[in-house]
């Protein structure tokens, strides 16, 4: 079982190295590319959203978290741009194999992570139902998450590490 959450600031100057280094100096810290990425205790966990919406708009950058749990499938993303809510993803944290929050606007890699035509290609494959197969096929074609729904399903711990390689994070061992 892995358990990860962790922060990621678009930034590659020492100054917001040295100053995220300096708010966070229990936690593993470390720059990767243009991202610095921190390592969360479990501690920080309930007040992430507003936390991390206050860094993106103080250091005027977009901040990324993301978390997963692969026990439980559970997996969560959210993205800020300059303070601004951009897009939030929670899968699996309630509710089990379900999609629990989907606001904002889609990111690009979406698509291709969720609704690649092999990942409908297998789940059809296995599918007995006519009308669930048309179901499926009109949520790939649409390519919308929706609250409630259970497709696309995902493998948390593998879908956070494409997010990772996706944006170049420092990802400490989602892989």
């Amino acid at each position: 079982m892995s358990i990860f959450d962790a922060f990621y600031v678009r930034a590659n100057q020492q100054a917001t190295l040295k100053a995220i280094r300096q708010r966070f100096d229990k936690m593993e810290v470390e720059q990767n590319g243009d991202f610095i990425g921190v390592l969360l205790h479990s501690s920080l966990l309930k007040t992430k959203e507003p936390m991390l919406m206050q860094l993106s708009e103080i250091f005027d950058t977009d901040i990324f978290w993301l978390g997963f749990e692969s026990a439980m499938d559970c997996f969560e993303f959210h993205h800020w741009l300059s303070g601004k809510h951009i897009r939030s993803l929670v899968y699996g944290l309630e509710e089990e194999r379900t999609w629990e929050r989907a606001d904002g606007t889609p990111e690009i890699w979406e698509s291709e992570f969720f609704f690649h035509p092999k990942n409908l290609e297998w789940i059809l494959k296995y599918e007995e139902d006519e009308k669930q197969k048309d179901l499926l096929r009109i949520i790939y074609r649409d390519a919308k998450i929706e609250v409630g729904a259970t497709e696309p399903s995902l493998g948390s711990k593998e879908t956070a590490s494409a997010i990772a390689q996706y944006y170049g994070f420092p990802h400490y061992g989602a892989e």
